[in-house]
């Protein structure tokens, strides 16, 4: 890959009073109720950013620019003045229309606005880290992001299941499946997949519609082209999405974006099982182990309900965070 990649993580900190009040002023019951969308765990701080950057300074040294996207605050630590740093305010890119807004819908769909934003991205939540070293071709290959296009239905049964099948009407709203199938043949259908996954995108294909693809918790490669070209077809829904201050069972999610890709043919098929995703609490275990022994190439760690120890949770991971990382990153103030 000759062309620059660039990474972007989202951030907040939730115990921020100056965020927090803001936030209660457009929070109603309503959105309260919608807990599995923005309970306050949503928000809620690891204290895990920094081992973030010294884990893509020690296996991602290639990236080009990394863009830090916040409401405005910044950890303490940040080393403001990092040449591959650029700090940008959701004020700076996302229109006034739809500020302020505590929905990640919105900040991840109008990403294309960052005019410094490469066309090649790597596109990270904060929970989600490098574990292992990278080549810019795992995540991008002869000017294609990397994927795994593997079928499967989605079924919304609660509210976030809905927000991925709302994505996938929107797959078919825009591509004929069986067409897109047909001229992506060795895409839909290849050896990095394993026999398994490509019996069941043999039996999922034979459907007329899209059912839609299996989802998983990673940094996701994409192409700014891809996503002004979404704004372009859908502008329509994404201006309405765009006005949600916070998440609902309306919204659309950002892995539009890479489904969009597999649709267009605009990816090159990768292996899949390269990433785990894991519980903070239910698997503190599992994470200290992959952590140490780097058997993913990228982990999520996630902060939700089913994390009763939160503080217990975070002492441990940061614990093994520390053993392995224990030297600050150029991104930390000396």
């Amino acid at each position: 890959m000759k062309e620059k990649i660039d990474f972007v993580v989202t951030w907040v900190d939730g115990s921020d009073p100056n965020w927090l009040e803001e936030r209660n002023k457009y929070l109603t019951e309503k959105v309260a109720e919608i807990d599995d969308l923005n309970s306050d765990c949503r928000f809620r701080e690891m204290g895990t950013l920094r081992y973030w950057f010294r884990t893509v300074e020690r296996y991602a040294p290639w990236v080009n620019k990394i863009h830090f996207i916040t409401c405005g605050h910044l950890p303490k630590w940040l080393n403001t003045n990092n040449e591959k740093l650029n700090i940008i305010k959701h004020s700076d890119y996302i229109p006034s229309d739809y500020l302020p807004t505590f929905n990640s819908h919105v900040i991840e769909f109008n990403l294309h606005r960052i005019k410094e934003l490469s066309e090649y991205f790597v596109l990270f939540n904060d929970d989600m880290f490098l574990n292992d070293y990278v080549r810019e071709e795992f995540f991008f290959k002869n000017g294609l992001p990397r994927g795994s296009a593997i079928l499967s239905p989605i079924f919304p049964v609660n509210s976030f299941r809905r927000v991925i099948f709302n994505s996938t009407i929107l797959l078919n709203r825009n591509f004929d499946f069986r067409t897109s199938v047909r001229k992506n043949f060795r895409k839909f259908f290849s050896l990095q997949y394993g026999w398994s996954k490509n019996i069941t995108n043999i039996f999922y294909s034979l459907y007329k519609d899209l059912c839609g693809f299996k989802e998983s918790h990673t940094a996701n490669p994409l192409l700014k082209s891809v996503l002004k070209e979404i704004w372009e077809k859908e502008g329509k829904t994404l201006d309405k999405l765009s006005r949600n201050k916070f998440r609902t069972s309306e919204d659309i999610i950002q892995w539009l974006i890479k489904n969009w890709q597999y649709m267009s043919g605009k990816f090159v098929p990768i292996r899949p099982g390269y990433t785990k995703f894991f519980y903070m609490g239910r698997d503190n275990v599992s994470i200290i182990k992959s952590i140490r022994d780097s058997k993913y190439k990228v982990i999520c760690i996630n902060d939700g309900e089913l994390n009763n120890s939160f503080q217990e949770s975070k002492k441990a991971i940061i614990e093994a965070f520390e053993e392995k990382f224990s030297q600050k990153s150029s991104f930390e103030k000396d």
